[in-house]
């Protein structure tokens, strides 16, 4: 993710346009998007098992 958003600063940076973190999803290659999509998912996964494991959803 580093790397993405160093690569979107340069561009943001050689058009003059002001540094965001926030990279458009179409600007992400294919493979980009299926890698930020199974991240997610990923974590998405923990998310569950950390809320199971903790029974988190007692404290909300």
């Amino acid at each position: 993710m580093s790397l993405l958003r160093l690569r979107y600063h340069y561009q943001q940076i050689r058009r003059n346009i002001p540094l965001t973190n926030q990279i458009p999803v179409s600007w992400l290659t294919a493979l980009e998007r299926r890698e930020l999509k199974e991240a997610l998912w990923a974590v998405a996964r923990i998310q569950q098992n950390i809320e199971l494991l903790f029974q988190t959803d007692l404290f909300a």
